[in-house]
């Protein structure tokens, strides 16, 4: 897979998953999310986003999930700040 396949693949996944949701819920994980999703002691917690549809999306570290990972955002104004990992 090229370079564009591999983007136009994610990307399409994103949209699937993403597109047109709501977020319902969010709230930074707790310990038996942690537990239940192999999250040890020294692990970050990171903010969860419930859609409408009940999906999760939790921020990693990386893809093989080895920490949570924070989230940064940008406003329209042109701010920015970051919600961090809790420990």
């Amino acid at each position: 897979m090229n370079k564009d396949e591999m983007f136009k693949r994610w990307n399409s996944q994103a949209r699937d998953v993403l597109v047109g949701r709501t977020i319902t819920k969010v709230m930074y994980m707790n310990d038996k999310w942690a537990k239940d999703l192999g999250f040890d002691e020294y692990m970050g917690r990171p903010l969860m986003l419930q859609l409408d549809n009940g999906t999760i999306i939790i921020p990693m570290r990386d893809d093989e999930g080895n920490d949570g990972g924070a989230v940064q955002y940008l406003t329209k104004e042109g701010g920015f700040d970051v919600l961090p990992l809790l420990r």
